[in-house]
């Protein structure tokens, strides 16, 4: 087969006020077979113009994150936004997964070398699909996730 793909990509990041950032990055991408020959029992099948598998056309994270010192501590809370474009997950472009986003957040308290902090991830318990096959495999995407971390930083 012949694979075409164009691509685009852009980061940005910025301080509002102190201690206040916000960062965007973002893809897109055209990734279409220019021939594709394919056999499926015993005929030939042409693919051309099939989009490439596991390949988003799109992604973008929007992020805000606070930081505040606190005596000699560290306090910050970030939340992301991460939207994934259309993909396909075989060569027939049968199996597809429509854009979808995610909302992540993420809080820690720093002191000294230790740290702790509380995260969620996928808050809105959006349903996707991570990646699948066409012999009939799928893995479903995480469900929403929240958690507690522990951390010691040796020096």
């Amino acid at each position: 087969g012949k694979l075409r793909s164009f691509g685009l990509e852009v980061e940005m990041s910025a301080q509002i006020t102190k201690g206040l950032t916000i960062q965007y990055s973002g893809g897109l991408t055209d990734a279409k077979y220019q021939k594709l020959d394919f056999v499926s029992d015993g005929n030939q099948i042409d693919l051309s113009g099939n989009k490439q598998v596991f390949t988003p056309m799109s992604n973008n994270l929007l992020g805000l994150q606070y930081q505040l010192k606190i005596g000699e501590h560290d306090f910050s809370i970030r939340t992301d936004y991460v939207q994934t474009g259309t993909q396909y997950f075989d060569l027939a472009n049968k199996i597809k997964q429509e854009a979808y986003g995610v909302l992540n957040m993420r809080s820690s308290f720093s002191m000294n070398s230790f740290e702790i902090s509380i995260w969620a991830r996928n808050i809105g318990g959006t349903k996707y699909i991570d990646y699948a096959y066409d012999f009939g495999a799928a893995h479903l995407g995480r469900p929403r996730t929240i958690g507690v971390g522990l951390g010691y930083r040796f020096n």
